[in-house]
Protein backbone atom coordinates (compact mmCIF):
# COMPACT_ATOMS: atom_id res chain seq x y z
CA UNK A 1 0.00 0.00 0.00
CA UNK A 2 0.93 3.34 -1.01
CA UNK A 3 1.00 6.10 1.92
CA UNK A 4 0.51 9.73 0.62
CA UNK A 5 2.15 12.61 2.02
CA UNK A 6 -0.31 14.64 4.79
CA UNK A 7 -1.48 18.02 4.13
CA UNK A 8 0.56 21.25 5.43
CA UNK A 9 3.83 21.10 7.33
CA UNK A 10 3.71 18.03 8.13
CA UNK A 11 3.08 17.49 3.99
CA UNK A 12 6.40 18.57 3.85
CA UNK A 13 8.10 16.57 6.82
CA UNK A 14 7.04 13.53 4.98
CA UNK A 15 8.23 14.38 2.13
CA UNK A 16 11.37 15.06 3.31
CA UNK A 17 11.77 11.99 5.36
CA UNK A 18 9.07 9.73 4.34
CA UNK A 19 5.37 9.07 4.07
CA UNK A 20 3.92 6.96 6.99
CA UNK A 21 7.25 6.91 8.35
CA UNK A 22 7.01 5.28 11.74
CA UNK A 23 8.17 5.98 15.00
CA UNK A 24 11.64 4.06 14.53
CA UNK A 25 11.50 5.41 10.41
CA UNK A 26 11.70 9.04 12.26
CA UNK A 27 14.07 8.66 14.98
CA UNK A 28 16.58 6.82 12.35
CA UNK A 29 16.58 9.78 9.70
CA UNK A 30 17.13 12.05 12.18
CA UNK A 31 20.26 10.46 13.27
CA UNK A 32 21.28 10.91 9.74
CA UNK A 33 20.71 14.20 9.02
CA UNK A 34 22.13 15.06 12.14
CA UNK A 35 25.13 12.94 11.12
CA UNK A 36 25.11 14.75 7.43
CA UNK A 37 25.64 17.98 9.21
CA UNK A 38 28.26 16.82 11.62
CA UNK A 39 30.26 14.86 9.32
CA UNK A 40 30.38 17.80 6.73
CA UNK A 41 31.89 20.15 9.69
CA UNK A 42 34.35 18.01 11.05
CA UNK A 43 35.67 16.58 7.60
CA UNK A 44 35.94 20.63 6.59
CA UNK A 45 37.69 21.28 10.15
CA UNK A 46 39.53 18.35 10.41
CA UNK A 47 41.39 19.34 7.02
CA UNK A 48 41.46 23.37 7.09
CA UNK A 49 39.15 23.98 4.63
CA UNK A 50 39.70 26.88 3.08
CA UNK A 51 35.96 27.64 3.67
CA UNK A 52 34.17 31.18 4.38
CA UNK A 53 31.26 31.02 6.70
CA UNK A 54 28.05 30.67 4.03
CA UNK A 55 30.57 27.97 2.57
CA UNK A 56 30.34 25.63 5.71
CA UNK A 57 26.88 26.50 5.44
CA UNK A 58 26.05 24.98 2.00
CA UNK A 59 28.43 21.87 2.75
CA UNK A 60 26.32 21.35 5.79
CA UNK A 61 22.82 21.75 3.57
CA UNK A 62 24.49 18.79 0.89
CA UNK A 63 25.64 16.88 3.82
CA UNK A 64 22.22 16.71 5.31
CA UNK A 65 20.61 16.10 1.97
CA UNK A 66 23.11 13.51 0.73
CA UNK A 67 23.51 11.45 4.07
CA UNK A 68 19.83 12.07 5.61
CA UNK A 69 18.15 11.57 1.71
CA UNK A 70 20.49 8.22 1.83
CA UNK A 71 18.94 6.95 4.69
CA UNK A 72 15.20 8.18 4.39
CA UNK A 73 14.91 6.77 0.59
CA UNK A 74 15.14 3.19 1.59
CA UNK A 75 12.34 3.16 3.82
CA UNK A 76 9.96 1.15 2.49
CA UNK A 77 6.81 3.40 2.64
CA UNK A 78 9.63 6.14 0.87
CA UNK A 79 10.75 3.13 -1.99
CA UNK A 80 6.94 2.95 -2.68
CA UNK A 81 6.36 6.55 -3.28
CA UNK A 82 9.05 7.02 -5.36
CA UNK A 83 8.50 4.04 -7.52
CA UNK A 84 4.81 4.18 -7.33
CA UNK A 85 2.99 3.43 -10.28
CA UNK A 86 2.69 7.00 -12.00
CA UNK A 87 6.08 7.79 -11.75
CA UNK A 88 7.58 6.10 -14.94
CA UNK A 89 11.35 5.77 -15.98
CA UNK A 90 11.64 9.55 -17.14
CA UNK A 91 10.67 11.24 -13.77
CA UNK A 92 12.92 9.10 -11.93
CA UNK A 93 15.52 9.88 -14.47
CA UNK A 94 14.64 13.44 -14.08
CA UNK A 95 15.12 13.25 -10.05
CA UNK A 96 18.65 12.00 -11.20
CA UNK A 97 19.73 14.30 -13.22
CA UNK A 98 18.26 17.23 -11.40
CA UNK A 99 20.95 16.56 -9.09
CA UNK A 100 23.40 19.08 -9.69
CA UNK A 101 24.94 18.99 -6.47
CA UNK A 102 28.78 18.34 -8.14
CA UNK A 103 28.39 21.15 -10.43
CA UNK A 104 27.38 23.73 -7.87
CA UNK A 105 30.26 22.29 -5.54
CA UNK A 106 32.66 23.14 -7.72
CA UNK A 107 31.59 26.27 -8.82
CA UNK A 108 31.05 27.52 -5.33
CA UNK A 109 33.25 25.60 -2.98
CA UNK A 110 37.11 25.21 -3.23
CA UNK A 111 38.40 21.70 -3.21
CA UNK A 112 36.23 19.85 -5.66
CA UNK A 113 37.67 20.72 -9.06
CA UNK A 114 35.61 20.43 -12.57
CA UNK A 115 36.57 17.22 -14.05
CA UNK A 116 35.84 15.22 -10.89
CA UNK A 117 32.06 17.51 -10.93
CA UNK A 118 31.71 16.16 -14.41
CA UNK A 119 32.89 13.13 -14.34
CA UNK A 120 30.74 12.25 -10.95
CA UNK A 121 27.80 13.65 -12.54
CA UNK A 122 27.91 12.15 -15.99
CA UNK A 123 28.77 8.77 -14.03
CA UNK A 124 25.52 8.86 -12.36
CA UNK A 125 23.30 9.89 -15.30
CA UNK A 126 25.07 7.04 -17.09
CA UNK A 127 24.39 4.80 -14.18
CA UNK A 128 20.66 5.72 -13.67
CA UNK A 129 19.81 4.89 -17.69
CA UNK A 130 21.59 1.68 -17.10
CA UNK A 131 19.55 0.68 -14.24
CA UNK A 132 16.35 1.66 -16.53
CA UNK A 133 17.33 -0.09 -19.17
CA UNK A 134 17.69 -3.25 -17.25
CA UNK A 135 15.08 -5.64 -16.84
CA UNK A 136 13.25 -5.06 -13.97
CA UNK A 137 14.18 -8.76 -12.44
CA UNK A 138 18.16 -7.20 -12.32
CA UNK A 139 17.43 -3.30 -11.74
CA UNK A 140 19.17 -3.67 -8.22
CA UNK A 141 22.14 -5.65 -9.11
CA UNK A 142 22.74 -3.22 -12.12
CA UNK A 143 22.21 -0.49 -9.41
CA UNK A 144 24.94 -1.33 -7.08
CA UNK A 145 27.28 -2.36 -10.23
CA UNK A 146 26.79 1.00 -11.42
CA UNK A 147 27.46 2.41 -8.47
CA UNK A 148 30.58 0.55 -7.76
CA UNK A 149 31.90 1.46 -10.82
CA UNK A 150 31.10 5.02 -10.40
CA UNK A 151 32.82 5.43 -6.85
CA UNK A 152 36.01 3.66 -7.80
CA UNK A 153 36.18 5.53 -11.07
CA UNK A 154 35.71 8.74 -9.36
CA UNK A 155 38.04 8.70 -6.79
CA UNK A 156 40.91 8.26 -8.94
CA UNK A 157 39.80 11.99 -10.69
CA UNK A 158 42.51 14.59 -9.89
CA UNK A 159 40.56 17.81 -8.01
CA UNK A 160 38.99 15.98 -4.91
CA UNK A 161 40.56 17.89 -1.40
CA UNK A 162 40.55 15.52 1.37
CA UNK A 163 37.55 17.56 3.25
CA UNK A 164 35.30 16.81 0.08
CA UNK A 165 36.61 13.04 -0.37
CA UNK A 166 33.20 12.04 1.23
CA UNK A 167 31.02 14.30 -0.97
CA UNK A 168 31.25 11.46 -4.35
CA UNK A 169 30.60 8.44 -2.63
CA UNK A 170 27.74 9.39 -0.95
CA UNK A 171 26.10 11.32 -3.73
CA UNK A 172 26.70 8.11 -5.84
CA UNK A 173 24.37 5.80 -3.18
CA UNK A 174 22.21 8.01 -2.48
CA UNK A 175 21.27 8.06 -6.46
CA UNK A 176 21.58 4.96 -7.63
CA UNK A 177 21.10 3.00 -4.92
CA UNK A 178 19.09 4.35 -2.38
CA UNK A 179 16.94 5.88 -4.62
CA UNK A 180 16.84 4.21 -7.94
CA UNK A 181 16.99 0.71 -6.95
CA UNK A 182 13.46 -0.87 -6.50
CA UNK A 183 11.69 -2.06 -3.59
CA UNK A 184 12.46 -5.27 -4.44
CA UNK A 185 13.41 -7.59 -7.53
CA UNK A 186 10.55 -8.36 -9.98
CA UNK A 187 10.94 -12.23 -10.48
CA UNK A 188 10.14 -13.11 -13.95
CA UNK A 189 7.75 -16.01 -15.64
CA UNK A 190 9.49 -18.79 -14.97
CA UNK A 191 9.68 -21.15 -18.11
CA UNK A 192 8.05 -24.16 -16.60
CA UNK A 193 5.52 -23.82 -13.93
CA UNK A 194 5.90 -25.71 -11.11
CA UNK A 195 3.03 -28.50 -10.73
CA UNK A 196 0.53 -27.44 -8.65
CA UNK A 197 0.19 -29.33 -4.77
CA UNK A 198 -2.07 -31.57 -4.40
CA UNK A 199 -5.60 -31.46 -2.90
CA UNK A 200 -6.50 -32.62 0.25
CA UNK A 201 -8.74 -35.55 -1.13
CA UNK A 202 -6.03 -36.86 -3.59
CA UNK A 203 -3.56 -37.09 -0.74
CA UNK A 204 -6.44 -38.69 1.35
CA UNK A 205 -7.20 -41.12 -1.38
CA UNK A 206 -3.45 -41.73 -1.71
CA UNK A 207 -2.77 -42.49 1.77
CA UNK A 208 -5.77 -45.09 1.78
CA UNK A 209 -3.98 -46.98 -1.12
CA UNK A 210 -0.99 -47.24 0.58
CA UNK A 211 -1.95 -48.05 3.66
CA UNK A 212 -2.14 -51.64 4.63
CA UNK A 213 -5.24 -53.35 4.31
CA UNK A 214 -7.23 -55.00 7.22
CA UNK A 215 -8.31 -58.21 7.73
CA UNK A 216 -11.12 -59.55 6.23
CA UNK A 217 -14.32 -59.84 8.79
CA UNK A 218 -14.32 -63.81 9.88
CA UNK A 219 -10.72 -64.35 8.54
CA UNK A 220 -9.15 -66.73 10.77
CA UNK A 221 -6.51 -64.88 12.80
CA UNK A 222 -3.56 -66.73 14.26
CA UNK A 223 -3.03 -66.18 17.79
CA UNK A 224 -0.07 -67.54 19.78
CA UNK A 225 -2.41 -67.69 22.80
CA UNK A 226 -5.13 -70.04 21.39
CA UNK A 227 -2.49 -71.96 19.94
CA UNK A 228 -0.80 -72.61 23.21
CA UNK A 229 -4.54 -73.12 24.77
CA UNK A 230 -4.69 -76.09 21.97
CA UNK A 231 -1.54 -77.94 22.76
CA UNK A 232 -1.99 -77.48 26.74
CA UNK A 233 -5.59 -79.06 26.38
CA UNK A 234 -4.91 -81.92 24.20
CA UNK A 235 -3.69 -85.22 25.82
CA UNK A 236 -0.13 -86.29 26.01
CA UNK A 237 0.94 -88.91 24.26
CA UNK A 238 1.71 -92.07 26.46
CA UNK A 239 4.75 -93.95 26.46
CA UNK A 240 4.88 -96.97 24.48
CA UNK A 241 6.06 -99.81 26.09
CA UNK A 242 7.56 -102.87 24.80
CA UNK A 243 5.98 -106.27 23.97
CA UNK A 244 7.59 -108.83 26.55
CA UNK A 245 10.11 -111.44 25.46
CA UNK A 246 8.26 -114.50 24.59
CA UNK A 247 11.12 -116.53 25.87
CA UNK A 248 10.88 -114.68 29.26
CA UNK A 249 7.16 -115.58 29.94
CA UNK A 250 8.09 -119.41 29.06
Amino acid sequence: MIVQPRQGIAGVADRMLTPGATAAERVVGSIAIAAGAVVAVIAGLLNDAPWALWQYALIVVLGIDLIGGTVANVFTNAKRWWHRPDRNALYRFGFVAGHVHPLALALLVPGFGWPAAIGLYLAVVVGAVAVLAAPASVRIPVAFGAAVLAIGLITGLPGIAPELAWFAPVFVVKLLIAHMAPESPVAESPATESPAAESPASESRESESTAPESPTVGAPVADSRTAQSRTTDSPAAEPSVPDPDPEEAR
